[in-house]
């Protein structure tokens, strides 16, 4: 057997045991190294009065806290398989979850519970659940050096130090919190400041606070702190800024510098892989050429249809056959291109296809259309069925210009029959607790278009 997560916590634990690793100005509570292994201790023992857990799923749905982390590093001591489920999913979807990865006890707010219907899997670490955005969601299975690995490409791209400590209002269980929360914390003893109310005042106090130097957040955040009223200097302390979730267009990106002195840096990865690229200096952030340069030990390539392959040791494990370096790979359904630089261009997601009068259309090529118009920001296009059943196409928009030119700049670039004919306007795209774009949230906008009249 290779490392083991739990193996790096306990060295950190030494090196660091009287050193800050979780506090939370909300609630008040901090906890050091040390006390939070005290509480691995105790939850050790309290599973084992349980019964062996060993290749076992467990899983977790707390809040962020000092808490969560006792509970999953007191899984990896167990040789348990830790399953994060988001606070906010529904009963009757965690029973489903439940049944269908025959889960064997779940730790919640209102404390643990052993499952009768849970059953021996597979050895893992972990498993992470993808966001459910275009479907039902999937688990994947992660590995000890998996998860290290993605730990260690994370902060040696990005100079992650032990010094450092990161602000923490995603969450713990989702790829990107435990790539660039979690992970940091446990293999470098980096502290995590939780602000459980990701407002631009709260955001401001726990920095102040704590003197938070890494943010990893999302763009929807960033747009906010904009529009606040914010004192750049309440948040000097914070060296590093890092946008993930969905990608940052250039204009924020560039209102952002001008508000507060700092880049943004934009950083692409996904729940398969983990990390995937990151955009070291902010030049391409700024300018929206690329989503940065792939991570160290990271390594990409463009399959035949344009998507994006990424290999390391961080793709997840299970039906995934390794090389003899250990190393995975994922065929990503995104579109992409390498530029000449290295850099990875995104280019939209894969087709999808729908049939109007027979003929068939590319979403995809609607949406690029409409992002190559000036002044729309962002936009989603999706397929709605008129009052006569006929399906027709519909487009959610961020746009400062009006609908005339909108139509004609599509008309210059686009057959008539594929221009969309239902319009909803926002002020930004919805997006979930990953920050990832709320898809499903869109396609119901555009299919009941109760929020603006259909266009002829």
């Amino acid at each position: 057997m290779g490392e083991r997560v739990y193996s790096h916590w306990l060295n950190t634990v030494a090196s660091n045991p009287d050193s800050i690793a979780v506090s939370d100005i909300g609630s008040g509570q901090e906890s050091t190294f040390g006390s939070i292994q005290d509480a691995v201790s105790r939850k050790i023992k309290e599973l084992q009065r349980k019964g062996n857990l060993r290749n076992r799923v467990v899983a977790i749905q707390l809040q962020n806290s000092s808490d969560w982390l006792a509970i999953f590093l007191a899984c990896q001591a167990m040789n348990a398989i830790a399953l994060p489920i988001d606070p906010d999913v529904p009963t009757e979807s965690v029973k489903s979850i439940i049944t269908q990865l025959r889960v064997s006890a779940i730790w919640t707010s209102n404390g643990f519970e052993l499952l009768e219907s849970g059953s021996i899997r597979e050895l893992a670490c972990l498993i992470k659940l993808t966001s459910g955005s275009t479907g039902k969601p999937r688990p994947l299975f992660f590995d000890d050096e998996q998860m290290l690995a993605d730990g260690e490409n994370v902060t040696r791209t990005m100079g992650i130090q032990t010094s450092d400590s990161n602000l923490a209002t995603i969450p713990f269980g989702h790829s990107y919190g435990l790539g660039n929360l979690v992970m940091p914390c446990i293999m470098k003893g980096c502290a995590i400041h939780i602000c459980t109310d990701p407002f631009p005042h709260t955001i401001t106090a726990t920095v102040k606070d704590c003197q938070t130097t890494v943010y990893p957040t999302v763009p929807a955040i960033l747009k906010a702190l904009i529009r606040s009223e914010v004192n750049p200097s309440d948040i000097e302390t914070l060296r590093l800024w890092i946008s993930a979730g969905s990608l940052l267009d250039a204009g924020v990106a560039s209102q952002f510098e001008k508000t507060f002195g700092r880049r943004v840096h934009n950083f692409y990865g996904s729940s398969e892989t983990g990390g995937i690229a990151y955009d070291k200096s902010g030049d391409d952030t700024l300018s929206g050429r690329s989503v940065g340069k792939p991570l160290a030990g990271v390594t990409v390539s463009v399959s035949k249809s344009n998507r994006l392959l990424v290999k390391s040791k961080a793709v997840f494990s299970r039906h995934n056959p390794r090389t003899s370096d250990k190393q995975g790979s994922f065929l990503l359904p995104d579109l992409a291109g390498i530029l000449t630089d290295g850099l990875i261009r995104l280019d939209g997601r894969r087709a999808r296809i729908v049939k109007l009068s027979g003929k068939r259309l590319s979403l995809a090529e609607v949406e690029k259309a409409l992002l190559n118009i000036p002044g729309i920001d962002a936009c989603f296009v999706d397929e709605y069925r008129d009052s006569n059943g006929r399906t027709r196409v519909g487009s959610v928009i961020v746009s400062s210009t009006d609908h005339e030119n909108i139509q004609s700049s599509l008309k210059s670039t686009l057959a008539s029959w594929k221009i969309p004919t239902r319009w909803i306007r926002l002020d930004q795209l919805p997006t979930n607790a990953r920050g990832k774009v709320d898809r499903s949230g869109m396609q119901e906008l555009i299919r009941s278009g109760k929020t603006n009249p259909e266009r002829p």
